[in-house]
């Protein structure tokens, strides 16, 4: 089993508060993601699991067993956990059998060498490095290497596997088919992953449930899709790529459904989902925030009553179009597919997907946000 329970978790660090009152309940075979930028805590988080490091407060529950608190920590190579580190940590005078099978000597020393063999054996083909035990780490790829670690760290059959940002040494081809091997083999293990990362799509991409930190902080910890559409606060949505953020009036709020009839800045209404736990009042100003790809356009007519707007740039990226509108002071980046002939300067309408916004409070930004660089 692999149940985690984290509750209250902190971790001081002088007066720099690296983690804060951090809770998290991880199922047993999920793949769990800490995502945020550098200095957001989720290294010093994943290192407090593996028992490297002891919590200021809180506690950390395997299984219903408490393996951290501030007055008691079990030692890592007792938790029954593997840990694959970013830097791989292979030994280059060693073969990859002898990698891979060190730590099952070291935790099941009355093992036959037999079994251990078969064991290995069996691991690499699952890492899909059948025939590849007699070579050594400095005769392998990068993404080869990565699997020797991966393997190393599953051979002991943990039951729970940590994951410090295993792939950010790999190039972004060899990145994408690791990604779904990592998730293959979690899924065919039903192994818990606790993954740590900062790129939002190895996130998106694997996860289970996404716990995004900010500051020490957790933001938002959900599905991916519930992160990405419904981000709890204006941080993550920012953090989860483009997104544009629209200054806005409440026209009424509907508590039964928690949404709100909002007026945009240049004239448009919507009826627009509240974040959690918010429940703006009429009159009061607010923000939207819209991703690229939940905006529509198309060329204007003179009979148009719908919002129109001027191009003011254009890129093409293969089969997407990335295009920021301008209405009024207001900027508008948009998503669409590459069949959409646009240029700058071309006035269009534009439809905003009600159901793919959220509504935030004004003071969490005080104007719509400028267009970022779109790649």
């Amino acid at each position: 089993m692999g149940t985690i329970e984290i509750k209250g978790l902190s971790k001081n660090y002088g007066d720099l508060r690296v983690v804060d009152a951090l809770g998290l309940s991880i199922a047993d075979g999920q793949f769990v993601t800490l995502l945020g930028p550098s200095g957001c805590g989720k290294t010093t988080t994943l290192r407090m699991i593996a028992g490297f490091i002891t919590p200021d407060e809180g506690t950390i529950t395997v299984d219903g067993a408490v393996l951290s608190s501030p007055d008691h920590v079990v030692s890592p190579e007792n938790r029954g956990m593997g840990m694959v580190f970013q830097n791989y940590a292979l030994w280059p005078h060693k073969s990859v059998f002898q990698n891979v099978v060190y730590g099952l000597r070291m935790q099941r020393p009355k093992l036959r060498r037999e079994d251990m063999r078969d064991r290995v054996a069996a691991i690499l083909d699952t890492v899909g490095l059948a025939g590849y035990g007699d070579r050594f780490p400095g005769q392998l790829s990068g993404g080869q290497q990565q699997r020797v670690a991966l393997a190393r760290s599953l051979v002991t059959e943990p039951s729970i596997l940590l994951l410090d940002e295993p792939l950010s040494n790999l190039d972004a081809k060899l990145r994408d088919k690791m990604r779904d091997e990592l998730q293959e083999i979690q899924r065919r293990t039903n192994i818990t992953f606790v993954y740590v990362t900062h790129d939002q799509t190895e996130a998106m991409s694997m996860s289970d449930r996404i716990a995004v930190l900010r500051a020490g902080v957790l933001e938002q910890y959900a599905p991916p899709r519930q992160v990405y559409f419904r981000p709890a606060s204006v941080a993550v949505a920012d953090f989860m790529g483009l997104i544009n953020l629209i200054p806005a009036r409440v026209e009424s709020y509907d508590r039964p459904t928690a949404t709100a009839e909002v007026e945009l800045d240049f004239g448009a209404r919507l009826g627009v989902p509240a974040a959690d736990g918010f429940e703006p009042a009429a009159g009061e100003q607010v923000t939207v925030a819209v991703r690229p790809e939940s905006i529509t356009i198309r060329p204007a007519s003179a009979v148009d009553e719908d919002p129109f707007a001027e191009v003011s740039r254009v890129m093409m990226l293969g089969h997407l179009c990335y295009c920021v509108l301008r209405i009024g002071e207001v900027e508008l980046r948009v998503q669409t597919d590459n069949h959409v002939d646009l240029d700058r300067g071309d006035r269009v309408c534009f439809d905003i997907d009600p159901r793919r916004a959220s509504v935030f409070p004004a003071s969490t930004t005080s104007e719509s946000a400028p267009a970022k660089e779109l790649v």
